[in-house]
């Protein structure tokens, strides 16, 4: 495999592993915000319902401040919005892809790669700081996808499910032992 082959390869996974990682960001987004809104729409109906059948006061209070947090927590913290922004990111990365692949590997020169690189550069730019964990994540879901050995990182259960909140215990994730 030629050097130019090489930087193709490597910069095709990197395109599609930043693919999966935005699509897991706005999954993540998504899941949030109609669970925000969907808390928002029932709580809701049980405010009308305990007004309507005069529960007492200190129900009603604590069932209108659910739905007041519910809703609160969506517009502050812009769950859709950043849902929209990592699926365009990821359509960006899917293009980019699409673009790559209309060259075959043995066939890409030098001024496509730096094309490539500069153009994945253009869209990383536009990027909100990476979950690291969640990246490694990405690149192991890829690697198996790809039927590559010996590649993948261990990640703990905890770090796993804090993936898109922190990164936990960065310095602690190791290459995964071969079997």
């Amino acid at each position: 495999m030629t050097n130019k082959q090489q930087a193709y390869d490597s910069l095709l996974f990197s395109v599609r592993r930043s693919r999966r990682y935005h699509v897991k960001r706005q999954e993540f987004f998504d899941y949030y915000s109609k669970l925000s809104r969907f808390i928002t729409a029932i709580i809701g109906i049980g405010a009308v319902v305990s007004l309507l059948s005069k529960l007492d006061t200190t129900i009603q209070l604590t069932i209108t401040a659910i739905v007041a947090l519910a809703a609160t927590a969506d517009l502050v913290l812009n769950l859709s919005d950043k849902a929209r922004r990592h699926y365009d990111l990821a359509r960006q990365f899917i293009n980019l892809e699409k673009d790559m692949l209309k060259t075959p590997p043995n066939e890409v020169t030098e001024q496509q790669i730096i094309h490539y690189k500069t153009t994945r550069l253009d869209i990383e730019s536009n990027e909100p700081p990476k979950k690291a964990i969640l990246d490694i994540i990405c690149h192991n879901e890829l690697v198996k996808a790809m039927g590559i050995q010996n590649e993948t990182y261990h990640i703990t259960p905890i770090q796993n499910f804090l993936s898109n909140y922190k990164d936990f215990q960065l310095c602690q994730v190791r290459k995964a032992a071969t079997h």
